[in-house]
């Protein structure tokens, strides 16, 4: 099974997301694949920069049988949060 893994960002109060993905999207192979839920924080790359985002929708598109393609929309982490998670 091969896994295909897109982010894609919506801006707060934004009623959808933006139209454009992550530069490199994330694939794995595999029976299992490691995949946020909603509410998790989750970091990428984004034009050559990390982000930090939360996690608010997934989608998933079963392509063929051995293709899944994921669609996870993230958001902007409220201030404070991201401290609250991480360990110092």
């Amino acid at each position: 099974m091969k896994w295909k893994i897109e982010f894609q960002y919506r801006r707060d109060g934004s009623p959808r997301p933006v139209d454009e993905v992550q530069e490199d999207p994330l694939e794995f192979e595999g029976e299992f694949c490691p995949l946020p839920d909603v509410g998790d924080t989750v970091a990428y790359k984004e034009n050559d920069k990390a982000v930090a985002r939360k996690v608010l929708t997934r989608h998933f598109s079963f392509i063929s049988p051995d293709l899944v393609c994921v669609n996870i929309v993230v958001t902007d982490v409220p201030t404070g949060e991201m401290a609250a998670r991480l360990k110092e």
